[in-house]
């Protein structure tokens, strides 16, 4: 009878501890389309300055010589 339980016992709790990785939160997060609501980000605003994008255009320049 022992034997019996224990065949039964283990295989279903394995199961159930296996199905628990499985486990996906019902949390939905709905966005409005076109909104960004994130922090501000500081490289669009120095990407603007024409000495920023000639320091980039340089650093490509130097990297990208042999292409």
């Amino acid at each position: 009878m022992k034997t019996r339980f224990l065949f039964v016992a283990i295989p279903l709790v394995a199961v159930l501890l296996l199905l628990t990785g499985c486990y996906e939160s019902r949390d939905v997060t709905l966005h409005d389309a076109g909104v960004y609501k994130g922090q501000t980000d500081p490289l669009v605003e120095m990407s603007a300055d024409p000495a920023y994008q000639e320091r980039l255009r340089e650093r490509l320049l130097m990297v990208q010589t042999d292409r």
